[in-house]
């Protein structure tokens, strides 16, 4: 009788080795259902720093179930594309919160919306 043979080593999604590359999959999954919803903009002009912009973010937006985010420090800051089906270049900043880790999601939409953005939860399970 031949061997069988099992891995036991774990399977880790693309979030828990880089959770930038995993939320752009996951987003780009929806074929663009994730543009869906709320649309926060945050009224800074394009030369704002991403530290400016994101902290106006945090001061305007309350997370439902971990509250309000008081302090944040960038971890990272990456060019992605989400959705091949939109040639629009938007800012992933990975940060890290008094709330846990958060990938925030930034786009400069124009003078009158300013800073699109959206906050998301790292799964790194």
């Amino acid at each position: 009788m031949g061997a069988i043979l099992i891995s036991l080593a774990p399977i880790l999604s693309a979030e828990a080795t880089d959770p930038i590359d995993g939320l752009v999959a996951r987003l780009s999954s929806t074929h663009g259902l994730w543009l869906n919803g709320i649309i926060p903009h945050v009224p800074l002009p394009e030369t704002a720093t991403i530290g400016q912009v994101m902290e106006q973010v945090f001061k305007t937006t309350s997370l439902d179930d971990d509250g309000k985010i008081l302090n944040f420090s960038i971890l990272e800051i990456r060019q992605v594309y989400i959705d091949n089906i939109s040639p629009i270049v938007s800012t992933a900043v990975l940060v890290r919160t008094n709330v846990g880790e958060r990938i925030v999601i930034l786009r400069y939409e124009g003078k009158k919306l300013g800073w699109w953005n959206r906050i998301y939860h790292i799964d790194r399970h």
